[in-house]
């Protein structure tokens, strides 16, 4: 009876993977009962995964698949090992009997981790402080809500009043959790970036977590410490090989813009956000990975070149998630409701707002600054008339490299600029509005004469961004001509003379 409840339940879930392993596992063990045949937990992981993967092998390679196996095998593995080193008697009153429940909890939930925090970081790239905490008070909860919901749901059929009671209950409870939580995320954790995690770091640390009791008793201490040090020189050294130059990832947003400029002991400075709608979250999903990969937990500068929702979508996400020093905004004031709500945001963070202008240059190291090229400090945006023309144009220079980044401008706004005495020569041009047929002029390209060209478009586009008689102008001026929607995210490196792209991988 207790086997087709286990079933009715995980079928109710969805037979997720962890639900599926632990059914499995539960499975083996009562059935070991029934024919009176004592179940190893280990093996019966194994066969867990074995039949899972049998299935469906590719689940070998999903988070959940991973980090459900990892947190099991490692409770089984730490608690066989070391179970009786902590000598837990069992207690006679109640407060002891509760002790005695919460260090054994403690306990379970520090194996957990042990075997999943190498997994998170690979995958994600940060740690959470509060963890740990969080589990130990999330899991009696969550314990206490699913006999609940399972009593709910069956009184629901059998006698609805004392069904209703009991979600009431249920509701009372959930409330309570949700406060719980989100006293705990603001008082309890801080979420710490530490970037790339290598995978020969990754297999070091998963083969420490797991020979470590074997290695102690046959090689000793002292090699274990020495094993532990070299892990901890490995780290260090990584911070002394760091690529010592100008790196601009031009991201793979779809159909919008979205770059991250970061130099060698320079600040950094994010262009854009792309965009937030129609399921894709730029911010979330596109530039917090790249940011959490490469251990960057602050933005110090934030430009929002103009208010269109393809460059402004992800902001609001990402002055959520992380700390930026200073937005940086255009003179025009749009009529935009999620632009005023950015800005209401940032007020509230308390994050400094600076309008840039013609002649304005933002120094972000010895070797790298921004150039403000436009627009005016008199620009009015004309009415009933595209954002476009009011986008903000930048040029950055780090050492002998130059890009310009042109936003969304079009043919008027590039005629203003190359009619002025302004240098726009550049080894990379960031193409002007996803390459419509409305800019790119001929006078502008010879104005800027670069050797690249970035296009940033989403695949498939509806706008039919590129356009072919702007891919064919660029082909007629020698420019080599880069696609987001062809290569993916694409990387501008440069250690001061010579500059190279390259793909994504």
């Amino acid at each position: 009876m207790l086997l087709v409840g286990i079933i009715f339940y995980a079928a109710l879930l969805g037979w997720k993977t962890p639900i599926t392993r632990a059914v499995i596992m539960g499975s083996i063990l009562l059935l070991g009962g029934l024919t009176e045949r004592r179940s190893i937990p280990l093996n019966s992981l194994g066969i867990a995964a074995l039949l899972i993967l049998i299935f469906n092998p590719y689940a070998l390679f999903e988070v959940g698949f991973q980090l459900s196996f990892m947190a099991v095998g490692s409770i089984l593995f730490f608690n066989m090992r070391y179970g009786d080193l902590i000598p837990l008697p069992n207690p006679v009153n109640l407060p002891k009997k509760l002790l005695r429940w919460v260090i054994k909890l403690s306990l379970l939930t520090l194996y957990a981790l042990i075997g999943t925090i190498p997994l998170t970081l690979f995958h994600f790239n940060t740690f959470s402080t509060g963890a740990f905490f969080l589990n130990i008070i999330i899991i009696p909860y969550v314990g206490i809500l699913i006999a609940l919901s399972i009593i709910a749901i069956t009184f629901s059929y059998i006698y609805q009043p004392v069904g209703a009671v009991f979600f009431t209950s249920l509701e009372t409870l959930s409330n309570q959790l949700i406060e719980v939580l989100l006293f705990s995320v603001n008082n309890l954790s801080k979420t710490i970036v530490i970037g790339s995690f290598p995978w020969f770091l990754l297999l070091s640390v998963l083969g420490l977590a797991i020979t470590l009791g074997f290695v102690a008793t046959v090689i000793g201490r002292k090699r274990v410490i020495i094993f532990l040090l070299l892990i901890a020189n490995i780290m260090m050294w990584r911070g002394a090989v760091r690529f010592r130059g100008s790196e601009v990832i031009f991201m793979d947003v779809g159909q919008g813009d979205a770059a991250f400029i970061e130099g060698y002991e320079s600040k950094n400075i994010l262009i854009d956000s792309g965009r937030s709608d129609f399921g894709v979250k730029s911010g979330k999903y596109s530039i917090t990975p790249y940011l959490n990969s490469k251990g960057i937990s602050r933005i110090n500068y934030l430009l929002l070149t103009h208010a269109d929702a393809d460059h402004i979508g992800g902001v609001k996400y990402l002055i959520n998630t992380f700390d930026v020093d200073t937005l940086l905004l255009g003179v025009s004031n749009p009529n935009s409701n999620s632009f005023t709500e950015i800005v209401d945001i940032a007020k509230n963070r308390n994050i400094p707002l600076k309008k840039v202008i013609l002649g304005d240059l933002i120094k972000l190291g010895n070797y790298s600054e921004i150039q403000v090229l436009y627009p005016p400090r008199n620009y009015i945006t004309p009415v009933n008339k595209t954002r476009n023309n009011s986008s903000v144009v930048i040029k950055y220079r780090f050492a002998n490299s130059t890009i310009l980044f042109t936003a969304d401008i079009e043919a008027l706004a590039e005629k203003r600029i190359s009619d002025s005495e302004l240098n726009l020569k550049s080894n990379l041009l960031k193409v002007p509005h996803h390459g419509s047929r409305s800019s790119s002029s001929e006078l502008f390209l010879e104005k800027v004469s670069p050797l690249d060209a970035i296009i940033s478009a989403g695949e498939n586009n509806p706008y039919g961004h590129p356009s072919r008689e702007v891919l064919d102008r660029y082909e007629k001026n020698g420019i080599r001509v880069h696609r987001t929607d062809k290569d993916n995210a694409l990387i501008f490196r440069s250690e001061g003379e010579k500059y190279s792209l390259h793909k994504w991988k």
